[in-house]
């Protein structure tokens, strides 16, 4: 419903009238009554060359944050224009004309401390022996830390798994780790599935959302690029049976040729068994 007063197309809150008209009704007993709020004008920052609208104290957010940071408009300046004004920071200014790492110093601490150099400290290692990982707490590394929390003892007699990188498998697809150049091949993922990847390079494009990638033998992790063909829609459940019925009279070939003789007769085995006469009478 629309306000009951002329020329008003607001949607009414209360008694036929909308808001406006509503609460100048409220305050003077007419909804046209002097009481009527004017329409919000909309102020500019008070900053010279800033249009942007007043957020608070006559300024625009921008400039009003700015003086909350620093306690003062600052000059707009070229990123990495200004340098850190601490003796010997050659890094680029950013809050209260000191670089971030300092700044966040005297965040922290209250105090530069301009003797200490920005540099982190060089990553510790491990105290166990021979273990050579990064440091991460108490002088352990992440998994002997993690067996001194659960047993007690940090068991340096263990060998410690190390993760190769080289992919791992998920629901019976393997996957990989791709390389920044290869990353967009596959929409800048960072690991995907070895068989789409591998499809991807031979057509030498991205995959679209409607192709899958259809291995043949119905092996999974077989991601050889003659096992793979591409589907131009998301393949069934089960495999052709020509295709099950080659893969298998090839597996024999290679590694049973006296079975596959036994079920698959020669060409001159058929035209002997052709040249036998019939005897059925």
């Amino acid at each position: 419903m629309q306000c009951s007063e002329d020329d008003c197309e607001r949607d009414v809150l209360a008694r036929g009238l909308c808001s406006r008209h509503y609460s100048a009704w409220q305050r003077a007993g007419r909804p046209d009554g002097p009481s009527l709020l004017p329409p919000r004008v909309k102020l500019s920052c008070a900053v010279a060359d800033c249009s942007d609208e007043v957020y608070s104290r006559e300024l625009c957010e921008k400039h009003y944050r700015q003086v909350r940071r620093t306690g003062g408009i600052q000059e707009v300046r070229a990123a990495g224009s200004r340098p850190c004004t601490v003796a010997g920071c050659e890094r680029s200014a950013e809050a209260r004309t000191w670089c971030h790492g300092h700044y966040l110093r005297w965040v922290r601490s209250g105090s530069l401390l301009t003797d200490k150099p920005l540099r982190r400290e060089e990553a510790k290692c491990c105290s166990v022996p021979e273990c050579g990982r990064p440091h991460q707490s108490q002088g352990l590394c992440g998994t002997h830390y993690k067996r001194l929390l659960a047993r007690g003892d940090a068991a340096p007699e263990l060998p410690v798994r190390q993760t190769s990188g080289t992919g791992y498998y998920q629901r019976g697809y393997f996957i990989v780790p791709v390389d920044r150049q290869e990353r967009w091949l596959v929409d800048d993922a960072t690991s995907v599935a070895e068989h789409r990847l591998v499809m991807a390079r031979a057509l030498g494009r991205p995959l679209a959302p409607h192709e899958s990638v259809h291995h043949r033998n119905g092996d999974r992790a077989d991601n050889r690029l003659p096992n793979l063909e591409l589907w131009s829609r998301y393949q069934p459940s089960g495999q052709r049976v020509e295709d099950k019925v080659a893969w298998a009279i090839a597996i024999l070939a290679e590694y049973a040729p006296v079975h596959l003789a036994e079920v698959c007769p020669t060409e001159h085995e058929l035209a002997e068994e052709a040249e036998e006469p019939d005897h059925t009478w």
